[in-house]
């Protein structure tokens, strides 16, 4: 391993540390209420978290910076898998139109509820996978 003490790595190794705690908090409370609003539990941006895997790479070698990066892909498509998703949708605004309030109904269907828990499930499994290459 190279420099853990490396601005780079605590910034980024901070940054996936954060996202995955918000990321199991969503799946507990989701799994609790369908309703809940996603917005706090999704507040870092894509490229962000990028950077992170990025910083948190610096300190692999060659063979596990690969793995690493696989990983960090699969993290992204799990994140993106949920975002895109038609049910996701902050429940914490007032619903004015009947596009939202389809949305809001979306979240009680089975197949949504599960597509959803299956991406947040993703993104939690390939997260500790990538974080255990430092011993996290």
């Amino acid at each position: 391993l190279g420099d853990k003490d490396s601005d780079a790595f605590k910034k980024g190794l901070a940054v996936l540390l954060d996202c995955q705690i918000k990321m199991d908090q969503c799946l507990n409370k989701f799994g609790e209420d369908s309703q809940i609003p996603f917005d706090p539990y999704f507040d870092t941006k894509i490229p962000d978290i990028r950077e992170a895997l990025v910083g948190y790479s610096s300190v692999l070698d060659k063979d596990s910076q690969r793995d690493a990066e696989r990983l960090g892909r699969l993290m992204l498509i799990a994140r993106y898998n949920v975002l895109q998703n038609p049910a996701y949708a902050s429940t914490g605004k007032k619903i004015t139109n009947a596009k939202q309030a389809q949305v809001f109904l979306r979240r009680d269907d089975d197949v949504s509820k599960s597509e959803l828990t299956e991406a947040m499930q993703d993104y939690l499994r390939n997260s500790r996978k990538l974080l255990s290459m430092v011993g996290l």
